[in-house]
C-alpha cells in the first residue's frame, strides 16, 4: 500500500482559510443565491487549467448543460457591490502588513483582447504578440490593475488583485464608465487605497507605490499623487533633473531649482561610487549594481 505523503493538517488549515476568507465577502451580495454562485465560481478558479472565463468556470462545475443565463447575470445585472467587495479586500491584505511597514501597490496597464468593434469600451490597439517591425491591430479593452504586492519570501512575492479600473480612451465605443486616460484611472485608484488606510488608522502609514516609465513620464500623475504616498518608477535616460535650491537670501522670488544634474544616462559613465550586492530573486541570488544620488527636483516639479 503506498505511503499518503499529504500533509493533512496543512491542508485543513488552508482551506479553513479559504472559506473564512470567503464568508467574509458576503455582506456585498443581497441575496443567497448569487453569493453561492460566485462561490462556484470562485472555486472553479482553482480547477480550471484554460482560459478563465464564466464558460469555462461552468464547464469545470459541470454546469453546461443548464440554462447559463442566472450565471451571466451574476456580473451584467450587478448582483453584487463591487466596491463594497474590493473594500472588504483591501481591509484583509491590511491586516498582514505591520503599521510601521509601507503599503505597497503596483500599477500597470491590462488590454483585454476582444473581437466585437461594438463592444462598449473597446478600441483598436497594437496587437499583442506582433512583431515589432510589422506591428498589427486588434479590439481591446484597457484597464488599470492596481495589486498589492505581498511581503517578499525568499525572492518570491504575489501580486493580490485590489481593482480592475476602465481606462477608456476618447476613441473608444461609448461605455456605461467615463472615457479617461490610463494614468486619470491610476490616480483614482491611488486615492481610493489611501482613504481606505486612513479609515482603517493607518493614516501615519506610508503608500509604496510601483510604477512603469509610462506612468513616471506624465508629470501631472505626479502633481495628483494623494498625500503620504512614494512613487517609485523606472525613469526616461535623458530626465532632466536639478538640485535642491539653496537657502534663500536677497530680494525677489525664490529660486525654484537648484542648479542642473546629471541626466540618468550621464550617471553610467561615472566609475566611482558604485555599489554591488547580491538579492534573492525568485530563488535564486542576483548580483546587482547601484548607487544612490540625490534627492533631485524633476523639470517640472519644483514642490516633488
Amino acid at each position: 500500500m503506498a505511503k499518503n505523503n499529504t500533509k493533512g493538517k496543512a491542508k485543513e488549515v488552508l482551506l479553513q482559510n479559504l472559506y473564512m476568507l470567503i464568508e467574509q465577502h458576503r455582506p456585498a451580495f443581497q441575496q443567497e443565491r448569487p453569493y453561492q454562485r460566485a462561490v462556484w465560481l470562485l472555486l472553479s478558479e482553482l480547477f480550471n487549467f484554460a482560459r478563465h472565463t464564466i464558460t469555462q468556470g461552468l464547464l469545470v462545475l459541470g454546469e453546461t448543460e443548464n440554462d447559463w443565463s442566472a450565471w451571466y447575470r451574476l456580473f451584467s445585472h450587478k448582483r453584487f457591490d463591487y466596491q463594497a467587495l474590493t473594500r472588504i479586500s483591501l481591509r484583509e491584505t491590511i491586516q498582514e502588513v505591520p503599521k510601521k511597514e509601507p503599503y505597497v501597490v503596483g500599477v500597470d496597464g491590462v488590454l483585454v483582447p476582444r473581437h466585437s468593434q461594438k463592444m462598449p469600451g473597446s478600441s483598436w490597439w497594437k496587437a499583442l504578440g506582433s512583431a515589432p517591425f510589422k506591428p498589427g491591430l486588434a479590439r481591446a479593452q484597457r484597464f488599470i490593475n492596481l495589486s498589492w504586492l505581498t511581503k517578499r519570501e525568499a525572492g518570491y512575492s504575489r501580486a493580490i488583485p485590489l481593482q480592475l479600473l476602465p481606462a477608456f480612451p476618447e476613441k473608444a465605443v461609448a461605455a456605461e464608465a467615463e472615457k479617461r486616460k490610463d494614468w486619470e484611472a491610476a490616480i483614482d485608484g491611488l486615492r481610493w487605497v489611501r482613504q481606505e488606510l486612513d479609515e482603517a488608522g493607518r493614516k501615519r502609514q506610508q503608500l509604496l507605490v510601483l510604477v512603469d516609465g509610462g506612468f513616471e513620464r506624465t508629470v501631472e500623475f505626479w502633481r495628483q499623487l494623494p498625500e503620504r504616498t512614494v512613487l517609485l518608477g523606472r525613469t526616461a535616460r535623458s530626465r532632466v533633473l536639478y538640485a535642491l535650491p539653496g537657502k534663500y537670501q536677497g530680494r525677489g522670488r525664490p529660486k525654484s531649482y537648484g542648479e542642473r544634474a546629471r541626466k540618468p544616462s550621464e550617471w553610467l559613465k561615472v566609475k566611482e561610487g558604485w555599489t554591488t550586492t547580491e538579492v534573492r530573486v525568485r530563488g535564486r541570488m542576483r548580483e546587482m549594481r547601484y548607487r544612490i544620488e540625490g534627492p533631485f527636483l524633476r523639470d517640472g516639479l519644483p514642490h516633488t
